[in-house]
């Protein structure tokens, strides 16, 4: 689907180059190459993984004694922003027809924090996971979350996904205004 909107890609995909991705009509080939039909009326459950570290700011905003404009933690700076954005993008789904609940996790910015929260029963439940936004956290997932899909939305290595075939690395490109 992806060859026949670019081509054929006579030349194979090229760092920096840009594909069209067609939207599926009737089905959908996941990244084993399994084709399964699309339903229209599922109801998918996806999880947005962010490193809020709310217990971070708390001391942040507690050594600052009052002042006006005191910066948060800056894994939580870069979380909000990311979480708005996220949420521009499912009411833009939504509008075409995504049925899904959407769970925010704050996995924190530590192993311990992330060990726990993935090892949770309730992550059993979930269809598509958008982040977490370290390596070894999507690792961790992945070994545990054999089903669902995992995207993670930061910059990384592409031997990130080497045997995970259930990952994605996305990389956002910077606009051109």
């Amino acid at each position: 689907m992806i060859r026949a909107a670019n081509g054929g890609l006579p030349e194979g995909l090229k760092a920096g180059a840009r594909i069209l991705i067609p939207k599926p009509s009737v089905a959908v080939v996941d990244s084993v190459g399994t084709e399964r039909a699309v339903n229209p009326s599922a109801r998918y459950k996806v999880a947005l993984l962010l490193p809020f570290s709310v217990a971070r700011n708390d001391s942040v905003l507690a050594q600052a004694h009052g002042e006006i404009d005191v910066p948060y933690y800056e894994p939580t700076r870069i979380a909000v922003q990311f979480y708005n954005g996220a949420l521009l993008a499912i009411d833009s789904l939504e509008r075409l027809g995504l049925n899904a609940d959407i769970d925010v996790v704050d996995l924190g910015d530590d192993k311990g924090t992330w060990n726990a929260e993935i090892k949770r029963e309730t992550m059993g439940v979930y269809d598509l996971f958008i982040g977490p936004f370290h390596r070894t956290a999507v690792e961790q997932l992945s070994r545990i979350s054999r089903t669902a899909h995992i995207v993670c939305p930061v910059p990384q290595s592409s031997k990130m996904v080497l045997g995970m075939p259930n990952v994605s690395k996305v990389t956002p490109r910077v606009p051109i205004w």
